[in-house]
Order: structure tokens, then C-alpha cells, then sequence
């Protein structure tokens, strides 16, 4: 269950949902899987983090999938912008401070990071600004 790593993670990391400032999902394209995962960020309060998902700028990786989204969350945590997520007309849930259609400059201080692999296989990971 995502909400379970997600709930881990946070604590490892010593941080509250409420300091979380972007979260970069699976976003896996399926019905299940995206209601799911949304499911787990509204319970935990995190509609305020912006969103988006580099699945829609470099397609699937497979095996690679979350080395590649780890990837662009700290690109982006460096440059200080978050790129859009490409063709995201009508997201899942309104509720949720989404990056669309262009670059948004923000700084992000804290990071979630979630993937989800074959069988079940569930990882999430918080990125801090040093």
C-alpha cells in the first residue's frame, strides 16, 4: 500500500506531510494505480505539494523507471523549476497543486518520490535541500 511507504518514509526522514513541497508520483497511466496513489497523498494532506510526473516527458523507463524520476526530481530541486507534465488536460484530482502546461520556478526544500514496480513493489523516497 503506498500510503503505508509513504507514512515510512516521511518518518525516516524526520519530516511532516506538511513540509513536503512537491511530489513527483509514479503516475503510472492506470486507472487503479493513479487512484490509488492519489488516494494515499490526500490522506496523508499533501494538495498543496506541487505535482508532476516525468513519465510524460521521457515516457516509461521500465527497470529504470525510478532511477529516471529521481533523476528529474533533483534536476529540478537544482534548477529551481518544475517542468510541466505534458498533455495533462484533466488531472485526477482538481484538489492537488498540479505543474500542467509550463515551467513553474519554485524552489523545492522537501521532496516525495514515489514508484511502484512490477508485482507489487512499492518505493518512496524524501529528498531534502541541503
Amino acid at each position: 500500500m503506498r500510503l503505508k511507504s509513504c507514512k515510512n518514509v516521511l518518518a525516516q526522514a524526520g519530516l511532516t506531510a506538511a513540509q513536503i513541497d512537491y511530489v513527483k508520483p509514479h503516475a503510472s497511466g492506470s486507472v487503479l494505480g493513479d487512484a490509488t496513489e492519489i488516494d494515499a497523498l490526500t490522506a496523508l494532506g499533501l494538495q498543496h505539494a506541487y505535482i508532476n510526473t516525468a513519465k510524460s516527458v521521457f515516457g516509461h523507463g521500465l527497470s529504470a523507471a525510478g532511477l529516471i524520476e529521481v533523476v528529474a526530481a533533483l534536476v529540478q530541486m537544482r534548477t529551481g523549476s518544475l517542468h510541466p507534465s505534458l498533455n495533462l488536460a484533466h488531472p485526477i484530482s482538481p484538489d492537488f497543486n498540479w505543474v500542467q502546461n509550463t515551467v513553474i520556478r519554485h524552489d523545492i526544500q522537501n521532496a516525495l518520490c514515489l514508484s511502484l514496480g512490477f508485482g507489487g513493489i512499492n518505493t518512496a523516497l524524501c529528498l531534502k535541500r541541503w
